[in-house]
């Protein structure tokens, strides 16, 4: 789980301002709340059991003072869209991010909206935060969020060399290359705050193969049957 922020709109096109708000989240401060569900704090834009997954802790470590030369003294109000029945922590994450944003004078509104309301915003690009998960076995999920030829959740109006790297990933047979690839995709995603990621949620699902058969998670992790 983690903010999608639109990359198209306002203060939030400037990748400083994005960079910024990432550095303002003290991600320990957390896991109090994710503790009882026995969720963790996020390390990347991937979960660690994902291929290729690489540990971005240092570029997402609490950084106050080259947040604020990076803000240079704006004051900031934002929106963030979702909807709190996907998990259970989603609202007590979120006010915490909040209240960490509100001692450096970013203002985060928190809208609880239900789901046609979040479809709507969500296809109509009518927010500046997106909260939500994503997830799956293959890298090639970060393709399917971020690219511009596909769901492109950050709303970026041209290709740059986001796309580029994340065409060769997928072009990419060799796996060292391809790792290589997937963790530059990793870094300049929250280098470039294109994803803040907050927290790790996982969930469990079963079925019986003598009842169903070729069940799958599809790019959003939910099961689908043939």
């Amino acid at each position: 789980y983690g903010l999608c922020p639109n990359a198209s709109r306002g203060p939030l096109a400037d990748p400083r301002i994005r960079r910024a708000l990432s550095l303002l989240i003290d991600r320990p401060r957390l896991q109090p709340l994710l503790d009882p569900s026995g969720y963790s704090v996020a390390t990347s834009v991937l979960t660690p059991p994902t291929l290729d997954y690489r540990d971005c802790t240092a570029e997402l470590t609490y950084d106050p003072a080259t947040a604020h030369r990076l803000l240079d003294g704006r004051r900031l109000r934002f929106e963030v869209v979702f909807n709190s029945t996907f998990s259970p922590v989603d609202t007590a994450v979120l006010n915490a991010v909040a209240a960490q944003w509100a001692d450096h004078g970013v203002e985060l509104a928190l809208c609880d909206v239900d789901f046609p309301e979040l479809r709507r915003r969500q296809e109509s690009g009518d927010y500046d935060f997106r909260f939500f998960y994503f997830t799956g076995s293959d890298p090639d999920v970060l393709r399917y969020q971020f690219a511009v030829t596909q769901r492109n959740m950050n709303r970026r109006t041209e290709p740059d060399e986001l796309d580029t790297l994340l065409d060769a990933q997928l072009a990419c047979a060799d796996p060292a290359a391809r790792r290589e690839l997937v963790h530059d995709i990793q870094r300049r995603i929250v280098d470039d705050g294109l994803w803040l990621p907050l927290c790790n949620v996982h969930t469990v699902t079963s079925y019986r193969p003598d009842v169903l058969s070729g069940v799958y998670l599809d790019a959003e992790a939910l099961a689908r049957i043939p």
